[in-house]
């Protein structure tokens, strides 16, 4: 049987199905749970939305049939839904009441029922709700009861107000909506967003994390929530919601902002330490899956910008796929001394000079640029190291370097890297070119490199080219000898190769021979300038010799000629031809103390040569 009109309250589009409950029981003098049982229903009912004891209480309050109990809010398990929106218990106001007091005085002013006429608004339910958008208004607690007899027996709790009004309205602080509650507003009342990121969310969701992100970028990643005030929290969330409403594109440079502000040891470069009470939220104190899209949207984000790999998790969820390395990471990985591959990926470019001055941990580069010199430089070796790992004998290394056949992947000499980096890699390839043709030793003639070098008279650089080049047909290993010295060759197929190029000219003892001079008359003859000679290197044993052109030498023969060539080509006996010489006059060509060996200009003898029979 419906009540009198008198003993039942008027009903608001914005009340609560619990206010409009408890507003009917106050005026019929019972609280709530008692008179839902004498109309018989529970007030639990009423507040878990279910449909039967709502539409009881219509007909008992004369609603037309149809017609929401105000904002319809419906409980599903231990969530509530608040119209088309979703709440949990936790993000619902439920132990303190918080009102407008402002709100509160335009009830009382406009009916004569007292506490009933106070109704509670459903968004006052909502605790991401702190400000009155009517009056510009912080709500203010209204009591904090913890009975569960009297838990959202509105009119029951709010009537002590009405004495002391005037003093919960001074401690309202004047002041707008935050962007978070316009936007929460907003989605209360159905009204479009304009593809804002957090639309993906549940309400309640979209609220606690714009809460928590701007709680983080105001007071610090390791914020205390308990420490924070309703002011602090309504602050924090419209800070959070300017953050994230843009998704990536907000929160991207936000966890850059915290990783950048992150100090200490490499452990304090993990997500949970860089992103603290966030990062804390999502992986411990939330299983919601509601927040997974900025779970996903953190670990991409996190993958992305931090050194993070295989063995490492975010929010439960292994690294599958390394992006980033930091030079320490690398370091610890490839079991390279971080101050050497510092050098060594300054030097190819890989670290930028303004990065030489950061610790190992803010040193990162993208890891598919760096692995492949990191893997080189944790195989790397000095040139001392290579001698070892070669058996190369000193200095002959330092030969095989000048000639570019022992090539450094990194070259040092300067301030950064004093000494140069060579890749096991490469030297592997380099003996492994070597030792391609190469055969067990058959042959006791073959001699090891260094040996056939001096054997032939050349650089044992030479016959490593000869061997790299495929010229030398018998190329051995030494079984009790390992690398370089291992190598055996065949000093006779090697000589061919390595002769130099002929200089053209005459030996000394060549021109002994032409000439039918001792070597004590030609070196005379050299030495004093009457033959023209130079030094030359020879071809064989490559030394450098003093030879006489061809030119030179027929040049001189044809100038000069010695006492004994004019005796031969005279017929006249030496002693006799010098006596006549002198009779007529004719000097010798150079001083007796010069050259051991008298010589006439042949145009001197012109005169007489009828006398000589020239």
């Amino acid at each position: 049987m419906p009540l009198h009109p008198k003993l039942t309250p008027e009903l608001h589009p914005d009340e609560s199905p619990m206010s409009f409950c408890s507003r009917a029981a106050f005026l019929n003098g019972r609280s709530a749970r008692d008179f839902c049982l004498d109309m018989g229903f529970t007030f639990q009912e009423i507040i878990d939305g279910v449909q039967r004891a709502q539409d009881s209480l219509a007909r008992l309050c004369n609603i037309p049939e149809g017609t929401d109990l105000g904002t319809p809010i419906r409980r599903d398990g231990r969530t509530y839904w608040i119209g088309a929106n979703k709440f949990t218990r936790a993000t619902l106001s439920r132990q303190t009441l918080f009102v407008c007091p402002h709100c509160l005085a335009d009830d009382i002013s406009r009916s004569p029922n007292g506490p009933a006429a106070i109704y509670g608004r459903t968004r006052w339910l909502v605790s991401s709700l702190r400000t009155c958008a009517v009056h510009e208004a912080s709500f203010v607690p209204a009591c904090d009861d913890e009975r569960p007899s009297r838990i959202h027996d509105f009119t029951m709790l709010v009537a002590p107000t009405g004495a002391n009004l005037a003093q919960i309205t001074r401690a309202s602080s004047h002041r707008n909506c935050s962007p978070l509650e316009e936007y929460l507003i907003a989605r209360l009342e159905n009204r479009p967003g304009e593809g804002n990121w957090l639309d993906r969310f549940p309400a309640y969701a979209a609220a606690r994390i714009c809460e928590i992100v701007g709680a983080v970028s105001e007071f610090g990643v390791r914020f205390h929530s308990a420490e924070l005030t309703p002011n602090a929290w309504w602050h924090a969330g419209g800070l959070g919601y300017e953050i994230v409403r843009a998704g990536p594109e907000g929160i991207g440079p936000f966890l850059c902002g915290l990783q950048s502000q992150s100090s200490g040891p490499q452990k304090a470069w993990a997500p949970r330490t860089m992103y603290g009470r966030l990062y804390e939220w999502l992986a411990h104190e939330s299983e919601d899956s509601s927040y997974d899209p900025l779970r996903h949207l953190i670990r991409e984000h996190a993958i992305d910008t931090l050194p993070l790999g295989p063995g490492e998790e975010i929010f439960g969820i292994p690294v599958e796929t390394r992006k980033l390395h930091s030079l320490r990471s690398a370091s610890e990985e490839y079991a390279v001394h971080p101050k050497r591959l510092r050098k060594i990926l300054h030097e190819v470019g890989v670290i930028a000079d303004d990065a030489m001055s950061l610790t190992d941990e803010r040193i990162m580069f993208p890891a598919s640029e760096g692995s492949q010199y990191i893997a080189r430089a944790s195989q790397s070796m000095s040139m001392a190291a290579v001698r070892d790992y070669l058996n190369i004998p000193r200095p002959i290394d330092r030969s095989l370097f000048e000639a570019g056949i022992l090539v450094p992947w990194v070259r040092g000499g300067n301030e950064t890297l004093h000494h140069h980096a060579f890749a096991k890699t490469d030297l592997d390839d380099l003996m492994q070119r070597l030792m391609k043709d190469a055969l067990p030793n058959d042959q006791p003639v073959l001699q090891d490199i260094p040996a056939a070098a001096r054997r032939a008279n050349c650089s044992q650089v030479e016959i490593v080219r000869l061997i790299l080049d495929r010229k030398l047909k018998t190329v051995r290993l030494l079984s009790e000898e390992r690398g370089y010295l291992s190598l055996l060759v065949n000093v006779e197929e090697v000589k061919p190769h390595v002769r130099l190029e002929g200089h053209g000219g005459l030996s000394l003892r060549q021109v002994e021979r032409e000439m039918h001079l001792s070597s004590a008359v030609v070196k005379g003859l050299l030495v004093h300038g009457h033959l023209p000679s130079q030094t030359a290197v020879n071809p064989i044993n490559r030394c450098p010799q003093t030879i006489v052109k061809r030119t030179d030498l027929e040049q001189f023969m044809g100038d000069f000629s010695s006492l004994h060539t004019l005796s031969r080509e005279t017929g006249i006996h030496h002693v006799r031809l010098n006596r006549l010489l002198r009779e007529y006059k004719i000097r010798p060509a150079f001083p007796a103390q010069d050259v051991p060996a008298t010589f006439f200009r042949r145009k001197d003898l012109q005169r007489i040569s009828e006398a000589l029979g020239l």
